[in-house]
This record gives C-alpha cells, structure tokens and sequence, in this order.
C-alpha cells in the first residue's frame, strides 16, 4: 500500500534540461581567402512544447549562408535528425531561429519546455540557468558534452540582452537561459554572445515568437 501512495520526486533542473537541450550542426559555407569552403557551426538548441516539434536556437548559428546540399541537424534520442528552420529574428539584435524536425518519431517520447510569456521588470528573474552542448578536444577527436550553469545572475537587463554572469564556451550557442517560475521550468532567453568584459549575453524570448498555427503547450 505505501508504494501505492509514494509521490514520485519532481525531475530535477538537470533532467529536464537533459531532456529538452539538444547538441546541433549547421552545414555553411563561407568564403575563405575568396575561396567557398564547407563548414560545421556547432550549436545548441532546446526541445519546445509545441505541436509540431519545433526547437529554438540562435539565428546566428546560420549566418553566413547554409550548405543547401546538407541540411542542419539536432542529435534526438541518439539520432541525428534534419532540420528546417522556419523563423527567425534574422539579426544579432534578435538573435533568435525556430527550427522545424522533420521527423516526429525520436520527438514523440520527449518532453520540451514552454517558453515564459511576457512579464513586468519587476517580476523578471533575477537569476537563470544556462545549458548547451560545449565542445572539448581529446587527444584523438573533439567532443560534446552538456553543461548546466545554475542560479546565474541577471546583472542587467535591456529590450535586446540580458547580461548574465554565466560562462559558455564554443558550441553552446543557442542552449537555453531557463528560470523557475509559476509555469514551471521556462526558457526565459538564448545562449548569444559574449560581452568584451565576458559577461554571457542572452537574448530574451517569449511566446510570441511561435508562428501562427503552432500549438504551444504548458511546460
């Protein structure tokens, strides 16, 4: 009887994130010295609650002009699926792109994150946590491995940024800033730049940035 009325634990910050970040690949190609050449941009991305599946990244993961032979991909429960993306802010000041998976099976298990509707200043958060994908060199190859930075503060806050005191490294780069809120676990803003003194740049999101016909469910 008392296993049947056990209230299994909340997932904790890392399992959620676990679960909704997701490491990408962007095929560009960029001119070098004049010369087009073929490159991978590796970014982060996070899994939304949305109907279709659609993951949030950085719009500028994709500047520079994309690979139309090779699509972009996010590795999905240990598969890499192609990618579409479908809207963006299309600028560093909106720094911001929904992409579309073109196949639903590896979603259909998964859980994403809602993203936070807009709020006063004064109920914004004063600290988030930032997750993606950050690249790390062996002896005999390059990997990626997901790091959480937890409870970062908000040093400062504009229509465009929020300067955080987070750290991130090469291929987070679209991974969520998440906060805690009364909707649960949100994505409140995207991994974007760094500042010349450091500081992590993100850039905030709400929901309004869904297309129109997509669904969005609660976290």
């Amino acid at each position: 009887m008392s296993d049947q009325l056990r209230t299994p634990a909340p997932p904790s910050l890392k399992e959620i994130l676990g679960s909704a970040v997701v490491p990408i690949e962007v095929p560009l190609l960029r001119l070098t010295e004049g010369y087009p050449s073929h490159h991978i941009e590796d970014c982060s991305g996070t899994l939304l609650a949305t109907e279709p599946p659609l993951i949030l990244t950085a719009w500028h993961c994709f500047d520079g002009g994309q690979d139309l032979t090779r699509p972009a991909k996010a590795r999905i429960s240990g598969q890499w699926i192609p990618l579409k993306t479908i809207a963006s802010g299309g600028s560093m000041a909106a720094d911001w792109a929904l992409l579309e998976v073109a196949s639903d099976k590896p979603t259909q298990q998964l859980k994403g994150l809602g993203l936070v509707s807009r709020v006063p200043a004064t109920e914004a958060p004063a600290a988030v946590s930032v997750a993606g994908y950050r690249k790390y060199a062996t002896e005999t190859t390059v990997k990626r491995t997901l790091v959480i930075d937890e409870n970062c503060d908000v040093i400062e806050r504009s229509e465009g940024w929020l300067v955080t005191s987070c750290n991130a490294e090469a291929g987070s780069s679209g991974g969520p800033a998440v906060a805690s809120t009364s909707q649960g676990i949100v994505v409140t803003g995207v991994i974007s730049a760094k500042r010349d003194d450091g500081r992590l740049l993100v850039t905030p999101v709400n929901e309004v940035i869904y297309p129109s016909g997509v669904a969005a469910s609660p976290p």
